[in-house]
């Protein structure tokens, strides 16, 4: 439990136990049914006691251990955590040189933070292809970057509504069903943030390389009119084997 908040694991098993307990416990006790061996318990208990997890008290000339309740816990961690954010704003942050290598992110809430910082910097142009699921997160923050004067253009696989001037959607067919989920973000023309679910985690690319932000801008413009295509000749395209064959080749 508390692992993924910079614990260890016997830490985090010594809390979990003693939270159970709902007792104080001493250090024997504390080993035998939280599974960390007799060797390590000592060090373990006196890291917990530094981190004001645990409180330690003599009873009867033993010395006994008892948990903080979780709830204090949440609250140590919550104040932590928010003095942590302070002091990282307070570092001075030097302009990167711009360059044209091609960067790797990985993780979904990375790319998502990423991804909501470039459009948040936007100052004339947004164009970005996604999924339903994915662009409703950023759909406040276009509607306002549109409002300040950005043009922004945006492309969906979903149906949705929206208050943005420049929307298209599409919904896949059956034959498309294989298409991965995306994200594609060109920012300015000077910036592109490209995104693939590749199961079971999101992998990105992040460049300002001219070039390749042409191509993805391309791309942008590629999904708009497939879009328009199936729109306006539905009728004539879905009974055209060739070309529904060749949407059936598309992954992204």
């Amino acid at each position: 439990m508390l692992q993924k908040f910079g614990f260890s694991q016997y830490e985090s098993q010594v809390y979990e136990m003693m939270v159970n307990a709902g007792q104080a416990v001493e250090a024997s006790a504390i080993s035998k049914q939280s599974g960390v061996p007799k060797a390590k318990v000592y060090e373990v208990i006196s890291r917990l006691l530094d981190k004001g997890i645990l409180l330690d008290s003599m009873l009867e000339k033993k010395k006994m251990y008892r948990a903080i309740p979780v709830d204090q816990v949440i609250q140590k961690l919550t104040s932590q955590f928010q003095s942590d954010i302070e002091q990282l704003s307070l570092i001075e942050q030097k302009q990167f040189t711009p360059d044209d290598r091609v960067w790797n992110l990985v993780t979904e809430e990375s790319i998502y933070a990423y991804s909501i910082s470039l459009i948040e910097n936007a100052k004339k142009t947004i164009y970005i292809s996604t999924w339903k699921e994915i662009i409703l997160a950023y759909l406040p923050l276009l509607e306002e970057k549109e409002k300040q004067g950005v043009h922004v253009e945006v492309h969906v696989v979903g149906e949705m509504d929206s208050k943005l001037q420049n929307l298209k959607y599409f919904v896949p067919t059956e034959s498309q069903k294989e298409l991965k989920k995306f994200q594609n973000i060109v920012v300015d023309d000077t910036e592109v943030v490209f995104a693939i679910a590749k199961h079971p985690a999101w992998h990105s690319i992040v460049t300002k390389s001219e070039q390749l932000v042409d191509v993805f801008r391309d791309f942008f413009y590629r999904d708009v009119i497939l879009t328009r295509l199936s729109d306006k000749y539905s009728d004539i395209l879905q009974n055209d084997a060739e070309y529904v064959d060749l949407l059936s080749k598309l992954r992204y």
